[in-house]
């Protein structure tokens, strides 16, 4: 996948508690950390039949650019949907133009 093919923006974050202006209540929030494009990856049978025996056949793959900071404990943001990250297939490979692969699932809000 070529750089200028990633076309979705995503905020990666953490959940914070604040304070609601106008009941005083707690609320949790999300906080971004920082944000980078990428693109869902489309995925074959063969792959898809293995994501089905691992029990992930909610989720989908999201392709960035290398980045280290990315991981499991972090929230993803992508068309105002919020994901948590199941996996994380760093490209440790020499070079340029390395990619990660994150496998990522919707989180389901209160109420939906």
């Amino acid at each position: 996948m070529s750089p200028i093919e990633y076309n979705k923006r995503l905020s990666f974050g953490t959940f914070s508690t604040t304070t609601n202006p106008n009941t005083g209540g707690p609320v949790q929030a999300f906080v971004p950390k920082f944000t980078v494009w990428g693109q869902i990856r489309r995925r074959t049978m063969a792959y898809n039949y293995s994501v089905i025996a691992n029990g992930l056949t909610d989720t989908q793959d999201v392709v960035i650019r290398h980045n280290k900071a990315v991981n499991d404990s972090l929230i993803m943001v992508m068309d105002n949907e919020r994901y948590e990250i199941k996996n994380v297939s760093p490209d440790e490979t020499q070079g340029f133009n390395k990619q990660d692969i994150l496998t990522v699932q919707k989180v389901n809000k209160t109420g939906k």
